[in-house]
């Protein structure tokens, strides 16, 4: 059997009861040696506020907390993968997934799209669609799930290695260093790096907001949760 061992990485995708095949696809990945680290359970336990619980941890914290620990996620992981299926709507992108992805590809983190992406959630704003279809152009996709183990396993080296996956906009740009509170210049003179494609301090500023809004949207649903009954276990 192929092994993956050491290699980190999360998925991004819709986490909800009718789109269990993501949590089949983690499995496979577990399987082969990756560790998975969103979603960080291999099912859901509830489902509340539109957040899949994935694990009892997550049942007591923040659901922005858990949005910010997976972003956190991605800047030590080794590719990110974008899973753009739910149900039959093959390369539809939802909103977190397309503000995660975004940030990975910023940070020149290999990425691949399971399916060439298509619809974009409605729930996107002007500003994050925008820069959803910029990256979206050059998306690189790899149908990982219909691949075989060695398959899968090739391409999954190939990923984690760089030789695919690096977005064009960021090609001649190296992947910055992230301490776990922020990216650092890989140059070693410090500061923050930030590689936004083709982006401006403008542009850079405004996903910065888009990203705090994802996280406000969280915190709402928190809020909405923590003042219902005990959440439904997810059928």
């Amino acid at each position: 059997m192929p092994n993956l061992e050491g290699l980190h990485t999360q998925i991004s995708g819709k986490y909800s009861p009718d789109n269990v095949e993501i949590f089949a696809f983690r499995q496979r990945l577990v399987d082969l040696g990756v560790t998975v680290q969103f979603p960080a359970g291999d099912s859901i336990l509830a489902y509340q506020e539109g957040f899949a619980i994935t694990t009892p941890e997550e049942a007591v914290t923040p659901f922005q907390h858990t949005e910010e620990a997976f972003l956190d996620a991605i800047g030590f992981s080794d590719f990110h993968v974008v899973y753009n299926l739910w149900g039959d709507k093959e390369g539809y992108v939802g909103e977190s997934t397309a503000i995660e992805t975004i940030h990975a590809i910023a940070h020149n983190v290999p990425t691949v799209w399971l399916r060439p992406p298509g619809e974009l959630s409605p729930h996107l704003s002007h500003h994050a669609a925008f820069f959803a279809r910029d990256v979206m152009r050059d998306a690189w996709v790899e149908p990982l799930d219909q691949m075989s183990d060695q398959e899968l396993t090739t391409t999954i080296g190939k990923l984690a290695t760089q030789q695919i996956g690096i977005h064009p906009m960021n090609r001649q740009k190296p992947r910055p260093h992230f301490d776990g509170s922020c990216y650092l210049a890989p140059d070693g003179l410090g500061g923050p790096a930030y590689y936004y494609p083709l982006w401006d301090d403008y542009r850079e500023e405004l996903f910065v907001d888009i990203r705090l809004g994802l996280r406000d949207q969280y915190r709402t649903a928190w809020h909405n949760y923590q003042a219902t009954a005990s959440p439904t276990a997810a059928s």
